[in-house]
């Protein structure tokens, strides 16, 4: 009976321990709603959605697993914030400052990033499909095993930035900077890249299938790669004989 007891007790313990535990502070909430400022406040799990915070400061703050669904954040500066876990679907953080951000695992789906800046941030596994980044600032951000298909990267910068087995397959990167980008086993599948510059970018087991390139710029090693792997090149950008 007591051995029976304690499986019981120790299977209890193990399912709190999965299970995530968000204590947002409500008075942390309330000062952000009527001020807009609260730097490193406690929001995790919090139900943000639809909340205008556009402009709002709270850098260094916790919303992992908040729900900021249709929230604005426009332009608002909560850089070096955990939104970990958070859904961030069909929001609006056009111009918004995420310098060092993590938003791995978040829903970013049919989100506006429009100029944001997020530099160095995480977003590991995270789901940008359908989302707009356009101009948007992400040197040295780190988007592994991400979900950008369909979304908007038309001139964004991506340089250095990390794309390992991101699927991009149908995203738009017109004019895109990615220079230097780590893109290993990143699906490119029909991806527009018309104009964008791929100079000493990273290609291995990268699925470049009807990708157009048209006037791209690649170094000698990623044009090569490129028209192996059945990227599809303007007729003045082919090598002769091509």
């Amino acid at each position: 009976m007591h051995q029976y007891l304690s499986v019981i007790i120790v299977f209890f313990l193990c399912c709190m321990a999965s299970t995530p535990a968000f204590a947002f502070n409500q008075k942390d909430v309330d000062k952000l709603i009527k001020t807009k400022r609260c730097q490193g406040c406690d929001f995790s799990g919090a139900n943000l959605a639809y909340a205008d915070l556009g402009k709002a400061y709270f850098p260094k703050s916790n919303l992992e697993g908040a729900n900021l669904e249709d929230a604005n954040l426009s332009e608002a500066d909560f850089r070096e914030s955990n939104f970990q876990k958070a859904n961030l679907k069909h929001a609006n953080m056009y111009g918004a400052k995420m310098f060092k951000s993590n938003f791995a695992f978040a829903d970013l789906s049919d989100s506006n990033l429009g100029k944001a800046s997020f530099t160095k941030a995480s977003l590991i596994y995270s789901n940008l499909s359908r989302a707009n980044l356009a101009d948007a600032y992400s040197r040295e951000a780190d988007l592994s095993n991400s979900n950008l298909s369909g979304a908007n990267l038309y001139k964004v910068s991506l340089e250095k930035a990390i794309l390992k087995k991101a699927n991009l397959r149908k995203a738009y990167l017109q004019g895109a900077d990615m220079q230097g980008a780590k893109l290993q086993g990143a699906d490119l599948t029909f991806a527009k890249m018309e104009k964008s510059k791929l100079q000493n970018a990273v290609f291995e087991e990268t699925i470049l299938d009807h990708a157009f390139v048209y006037q791209a710029e690649f170094d000698e090693t990623g044009r090569a790669y490129a028209l192996k792997h059945g990227a599809r090149f303007a007729r003045d950008d082919r090598i002769d004989g091509e």
